[in-house]
């Protein structure tokens, strides 16, 4: 089935159209010192209350600034910036963002479960997810989320992302071997490139090397790869002032071919690069210790 129609677009947008927004000055916070905030960008606005904050904290000593988050705002990069008081009152010091990388995230019903609400099947790791955003326009997504950094950062709080890097959306075969792999779908790199951005099984046409849960490794060894990892990273580093990351089944990015499949080797060059990048950068790198394939780090 051509699927054209469907295969995730994009809007090519000149820079100095967005580069207006200022992020604002990142706080530095040591790690040591780091209360961190796991939230989801929509669930942590889209309850109801949030439109009643105001009233609910009314009385509480530190939270004389609330604001309420306004119906239109719910669920969106602008909603979230508007919680940055509360947060910074509660005494967080950094918000750690679930997946923002575009997703299918418009297939996720809007008033009932199911979908791919958590967003980890991501396509555009240049791209904050539209669906998170107020203002649709070109570039609108860019500048909203510029916009909730430079909030956070005024108050005094860095902004993490959970990053994916280590499947695509694009998912396996659905079938497995039960159709000789013959069912999966081309609307990322597999269209383009799957032997150089998926971990093959050596000498089974259509198997990938499966350490995820999700079908598709990238293959992180591989130079192009490695080198989208960090100019991904470099970006929202640079151009849209995020802090730190956390990566998602980090021992994924450690995997290197040794000519039968992809063991971990804790000194890959994927995942120095990526500690170098942090280092030069000054951004903070958090491992998830864990993957599907018996890589569990925890304690490392």
């Amino acid at each position: 089935k051509d699927t054209g129609d469907i295969a995730p677009k994009a809007y090519v947008i000149n820079e100095t159209y967005v580069d207006v927004v200022s992020t604002g000055t990142k706080p530095n916070t040591p790690l040591k010192d780091s209360i961190i905030y796991e939230a989801h960008v929509r669930g942590i606005t889209k309850h109801p209350s949030s439109s009643n904050l105001s009233s609910i904290l009314e009385g509480f000593e530190g939270f004389e600034n609330i604001v309420n988050i306004p119906e239109e705002k719910q669920g969106t990069y602008a909603g979230a910036a508007l919680l940055a008081p509360y947060l910074k009152s509660l005494g967080i010091t950094a918000i750690e963002l679930l997946p923002v990388h575009e997703s299918d995230n418009d297939s996720n019903p809007s008033t009932s479960s199911g979908g791919n609400y958590w967003a980890y099947m991501t396509y555009g790791y240049f791209a904050p997810d539209r669906r998170y955003s107020s203002d649709k326009t070109a570039g609108g997504p860019i500048k909203e989320f510029k916009s909730m950094v430079k909030a956070f950062h005024d108050a005094g709080i860095e902004v993490y992302l959970d990053v994916v890097f280590n499947h695509s959306g694009e998912g396996g075969p659905w079938n497995g071997n039960k159709d000789d792999f013959q069912k999966a779908e081309l609307n990322f790199m597999r269209g383009l490139d799957n032997a150089n951005w998926y971990s093959l099984v050596p000498g089974t046409i259509g198997a990938y090397w499966e350490n995820t849960g999700c079908g598709n490794n990238l293959q992180c060894d591989n130079e192009m790869v490695r080198q989208f990892i960090l100019d991904s990273l470099a970006y929202w580093i640079d151009e849209m002032g995020v802090d730190g990351f956390r990566f998602d089944l980090a021992p994924v990015l450690g995997r290197e071919f040794d000519g039968e499949g992809w063991p971990l080797n804790k000194n890959a060059k994927t995942l120095t690069d990526i500690a170098s990048l942090g280092t030069t950068k000054n951004a903070k790198i958090i491992a998830e210790a864990w993957d599907a394939g018996g890589a569990y780090q925890v304690g490392w």
